[in-house]
């Protein structure tokens, strides 16, 4: 479902680090999320995808129209999506932090 989307919408209240979230962003779809502790941890604001305010509905609209109006801006937003995730997420990324953590830890 994510390679038919235009645009991917999270107005959840409280998340963590949001699989679907992040599924969504390595999928190179732009994004649109709550502005909440979770989702700013993955999305910028104007970079890689929309944050909005919790519970703010008309924001949430405003957000939603202006992604299906600009698709090509939209289609940039989600290729940085997808480099922001693949950079921070990718398997060598992932173990060269662990590597690291392991050794100043030891």
């Amino acid at each position: 479902y994510y390679q038919i989307a235009d645009v991917f919408v999270l107005p959840s209240r409280a998340e963590g680090l949001s699989n679907v979230l992040l599924e969504a962003m390595s999928c190179g779809l732009p994004v649109i999320a709550s502005d909440i502790e979770g989702n700013r941890f993955l999305v910028e604001h104007g970079r890689n995808g929309y944050l909005v305010p919790l519970g703010d509905i008309t924001a949430l609209a405003s957000a939603i129209d202006y992604a299906l109006e600009h698709p090509e801006e939209a289609r940039k937003m989600g290729n940085t999506a997808h480099a922001s995730i693949a950079e921070r997420f990718s398997i060598d990324s992932v173990v060269d932090k662990y590597d690291k953590l392991y050794k100043a830890l030891g």
